[in-house]
This record gives C-alpha cells, structure tokens and sequence, in this order.
C-alpha cells in the first residue's frame, strides 16, 4: 500500500482516559479501541475554519485549534481555540487577543 499525504489536517490524539480522538475537517470522533467503534460528532465552526489539533485532558475536558483552510495568498493565518468541559459534546469559542505572541 502506498501512503497519501492529504492536503488537509488530520489531526489525532490520546486523551488522558486512554480513548482515541481524531477530527477530519469539522467533524470529531472518539473510540475506546482504535477498531471502533467511533463516536462521531459535528462541530459547528465558521465554515473555511477546519480542526488542526486536539488536546484531550482530565475530567471531559478537551481544547482544540482550527485554521483556516482556504488562505489567501499573503493573508496572515487565522484561527480559533474551543474548549469543552463535558467530553467534546459542546464546545465553546475562546477569544484571545490578538497583540498576544
């Protein structure tokens, strides 16, 4: 078999409990076992934002990153960070500033 790089991130990460999380565009999914089954679940993100990273930690606390899939040439990334503290089934905006770096 042949690997294919995919233009798109695909994240993937072991949350602190042991289970799997991975993320493909805006959809999250967790397994226990990486044979399944996945739990999927769709987050409601600016539509040219998509997942880059996941962080699961402690307590159903987990925080993930986006970027923006369709730069324009020139343009400065742009991103988001979501945090959700009931296992990934809400997440919330985290605004952060921008003079930040």
């Amino acid at each position: 078999m042949v690997p294919v790089r995919s233009r798109r991130p695909h994240p993937a990460a072991w949350g602190a409990d042991g289970r799997i999380w991975t993320a493909a565009g805006h959809d999250l999914f967790v397994a226990d076992d990486p044979a399944g089954p996945w739990q999927r679940r769709q987050l409601r993100l600016p539509a040219k934002q998509l997942i880059t990273r996941i962080d699961p930690v402690a307590g159903g606390t987990a925080w993930l990153t986006t970027n923006n899939a369709f730069k324009i040439p020139g343009a400065a990334p742009g991103g988001h960070l979501y945090r959700s503290v009931d296992d990934g089934a809400n997440w919330d905006y985290v605004p952060i500033d921008s003079a930040i770096r």
